[in-house]
């Protein structure tokens, strides 16, 4: 048998020596899962996404369901040619085929090869006019100064603002498909030189923002000529206006709005907002995804979940009410009827510091929540401006801004544009109805 050797305080130096180990371990364990949460806390929601194949058996199979009407191209009201195909032999054994027993019918929509371009020499008249003692001439339907016609600067706007294509591309296809000799400098000048000629229009329209009831606006980063600046819209249902300042504070939407703007703004949580003396209403789809992030955290405290529960009922109940046409009497009721819910919030012992932000949050903007109940006209939410500025997110990631000539193009064409398709879906035709106001005024 062994020999235990024992140490004063009545133990051995074996147990001594595990319990040492144990303790070194249980350390190591404890770093270890305090970095495992740190890790699994980094990533972003990554239990939320959804996987971007579905599994074989859940895919749902082409076409409509069974007992359901099939939807498909309809036939043509007209055809253009008939192309009458024929067999001689048959392409299985080679044996001579005799005359076709049935014909039938296949409908297949081309687009033709593109055509010549078009020259035009205009032969323009000059006079002498004995009371100005000065030579003048009539205007063609052109672009003054530029070679190119209204149908090349056309595509360009609509190339290049609508569907984000590049100058490089689009002097590419010019070049290759058209057989038109263009370069990007001649195209960028272009479209400078049809900003400088809307740009009357452009002016008028903010002077029509400020006879709006309300105004949705927000503002996204943007780089002219590698310096930040910041793209702001002010959008309302008639109209979009683009504005690129240095500048993200107040004084944009003041100089835009003007001093006695007497409507509403409609905008995020931006401290930016808050010094405008205007009447405002806050987003809730902002607060509602504000306090959902923190309710999906990977330890959420369950009171996160139940104010982000109570905060979407309130949301609920408040554009349900905003459906209705209740007298103006009514609207002050219900006004204090949201304004004690949302007092509520503000005043529980919140226990968690995500709570306290968002209930702090409600407190400081708390009558600008609830413009909307009083102003029936008024969105609770800034989604519009938001969708607004997307396809200038979008136009920022394809082209670049070298000047502020450049970005002042692009402010101009793109709300022209952007306006005239929330009346005219059709970007070409949009985009006509825009160039006949150059051509109407030269």
């Amino acid at each position: 048998m062994g020999v235990t050797t024992l140490v004063r305080g009545g133990g051995c130096r074996e147990c001594e020596r595990l319990s040492e180990e144990n303790r070194v371990l249980r350390e190591e364990n404890r770093v270890l899962k305090e970095r495992l949460d740190l890790l699994e806390s980094s990533v972003v929601r990554a239990g939320w996404y959804k996987p971007s194949v579905k599994p074989v058996e859940e895919k749902k199979k082409p076409g409509r369901k069974e007992g359901h009407v099939g939807a498909g191209r309809r036939k043509p009201d007209y055809v253009d040619e008939s192309v009458v195909v024929k067999l001689e032999r048959c392409p299985g054994c080679g044996g001579t085929l005799e005359e076709p027993y049935s014909v039938r019918s296949r409908y297949v929509w081309d687009v033709p090869p593109p055509t010549t371009i078009k020259v035009t020499e205009y032969m323009i008249h000059r006079y002498w006019c004995p009371c100005c003692s000065r030579s003048v001439e009539a205007q063609p339907d052109t672009l003054p100064y530029f070679r190119l016609g209204m149908g090349v600067w056309g595509w360009a706007y609509v190339l290049n603002h609508q569907l984000n294509v590049s100058f490089d591309k689009i002097a590419w296809w010019m070049r290759e498909v058209w057989n038109l000799p263009v370069t990007k400098g001649a195209l960028t000048q272009g479209l400078d030189s049809l900003a400088e000629h809307l740009k009357p229009v452009y002016d008028g329209m903010i002077q029509d923002l400020r006879d709006n009831p309300y105004v949705n606006t927000d503002e996204t980063g943007c780089r002219v000529n590698g310096v930040n600046q910041w793209t702001w819209v002010f959008h309302t249902p008639n109209q979009t206006v683009y504005w690129t300042d240095p500048s993200r504070g107040s004084q944009v939407p003041e100089r835009i709005l003007g001093e006695h703007y007497s409507g509403t703004v409609v905008s995020d949580d931006y401290v930016a907002y808050s010094p405008l003396k205007y009447t405002k209403q806050a987003c809730w789809v902002h607060l509602i995804r504000k306090i959902r992030d923190y309710a999906e955290m990977k330890k959420a405290h369950p009171e996160q979940k139940r104010l982000h529960h109570r905060l979407q009922k309130t949301y609920h109940d408040l554009k349900e009410y905003l459906k209705k046409t209740p007298p103006p009497t009514e609207r002050k009721h219900h006004y204090l009827r949201f304004e004690r819910r949302l007092k509520r919030i503000t005043k529980q012992k919140w226990e968690t510091q995500e709570a306290r932000k968002v209930a702090e949050r409600i407190k400081r903007r708390l009558p600008e929540y609830l413009t909307c109940v009083i102003h029936p006209d008024i969105p609770p939410q800034n989604n519009s401006a938001e969708q607004a500025l997307r396809p200038r997110v979008i136009h920022r990631k394809n082209s670049s801004t070298r000047n502020p000539k450049s970005a002042q193009t692009h402010d101009i064409l793109n709300s022209l544009l952007t306006t005239k398709l929330q009346t005219t879906p059709n970007p070409l035709e949009a985009t006509h109805q825009i160039l006949t106001q150059i051509t109407t005024k030269n």
